[in-house]
């Protein structure tokens, strides 16, 4: 298969479907994969790794493990809500804790990805009146 790139999942006990989603996708699809990056917020909150014993904690942990063990490589990097996740959240759930910032090479079909993507001309564009407009106007009239 190929290396799988998720993200801002924030996961919560009170987002049972989410969560059961993403349980089922570690023991799925996941373990095809050839590498597994988890890149922030992977947590709604992570509050420390001093309450690795909470149900909800230790069951996404859990899940990730038994991953790990399957022979899939883990890579976690904190995002900002997640961002207290450390050398006990990263034995437990049995993954590589990533560096922030991190780069990342993608390459596609053997070759690299030769454009980079604008992020802020994207960043300004969304913020800008045509979405705002299809949202329905509120936000753009609210900041006038």
């Amino acid at each position: 298969m190929a290396s799988l790139f998720i993200s801002d999942l924030h996961l919560c006990p009170s987002r049972p479907q989410i969560n059961r989603l993403f349980l089922d996708f570690l023991a799925g699809p996941a373990r095809q994969a050839d590498t597994l990056y988890i890149l922030g917020d992977l947590f709604e909150y992570w509050a420390g790794d001093d309450d690795l014993d909470d149900p909800f904690n230790a069951e996404i942990c859990a899940g990730l493990r038994i991953l790990s063990k399957s022979g899939v490589p883990l890579f976690f990097m904190a995002g900002n809500r997640d961002f207290l996740a450390g050398d006990g959240f990263a034995s437990k759930a049995g993954l590589t804790l990533l560096p922030v910032p991190l780069v990342l090479r993608v390459r596609e079909a053997e070759r690299p990805v030769e454009r980079a993507f604008d992020w802020q001309a994207f960043s300004a564009f969304k913020r800008g009146p045509v979405i705002a407009l299809a949202a329905g106007g509120w936000w753009w009239r609210s900041r006038r």
